[in-house]
């Protein structure tokens, strides 16, 4: 038994019932998101989707989202057809030559000396939207599970709230995967984090962790 919370494009959740045949929970609160989730699984009988994050109360909050997010399938069509496509794909390729050949090039696709990385792009424009959250122990209650196998929390912060009420309750969560979630989406959030590190490792044992990226811990 697993709870995806945030279901993003849904490769996560198609490579679990796919190669493990878990049954699946997946929690996304974005509904452009969770319309195309829903689609995609609608035919696959042990993958539910829900159109709410978890957390650890019952709220409607608002929360930053990618603008793209926030468009419709139909607009999204209009742009795509009004562009050449091959944006991300020139640039991939220019940087790719660039790193092959011992250059590089900067954003402004000036050539720079050898050693010099690809500029970062600039961070995706984000609008706040209003999204429902529900709490985790009443899902498990309603959907009467006893013991989740997997947690994965990936879900524009509301991963602090589920990690802390699992921290402070007695739970049976045999695994927790959760992304790190920046001071775009919570207050506090390196503070946050290290708390939940020390409160973890009571119950947990680290499995992996990519520092500030994504870790897994394990029940001990």
């Amino acid at each position: 038994m697993v709870f995806v919370v945030g279901g993003g494009n849904g490769d996560v959740v198609h490579a679990m019932t796919n190669m493990y045949g878990s049954n699946i929970f997946v929690f996304e609160g974005i509904p452009k998101r969770y319309e195309a989730l829903n689609a995609r699984f609608e035919s696959v009988s042990n993958v539910r989707v829900l159109p709410f994050y978890l957390s650890d109360v019952d709220e409607f909050r608002e929360v930053p989202v990618e603008v793209e997010d926030t468009v419709d399938a139909r607009s999204a069509a209009d742009k795509d057809e009004g562009s050449s496509g091959s944006e991300w794909g020139a640039s991939r390729d220019s940087g790719v030559s660039a790193m092959s050949s011992g250059k590089s090039w900067t954003s402004s696709g000036s050539e720079t000396g050898s050693g010099s990385l690809l500029a970062p792009p600039p961070p995706p424009e984000r609008k706040m939207m209003r999204v429902e959250f529900k709490s985790l122990p009443s899902e498990v209650q309603r959907n009467g599970i006893h013991t989740l196998s997997l947690l994965h929390l990936d879900c524009n912060g509301c991963e602090y709230e589920v990690l802390d009420y699992l921290t402070s309750h007695k739970n049976r969560v045999e695994e927790i995967q959760f992304a790190f979630a920046t001071e775009e989406h919570t207050e506090d959030a390196l503070t946050t984090y290290c708390h939940l590190q020390k409160e973890l490792a009571t119950e947990f044992r680290l499995r992996y962790r990519y520092p500030y990226v994504f870790e897994s811990w394990v029940r001990k």
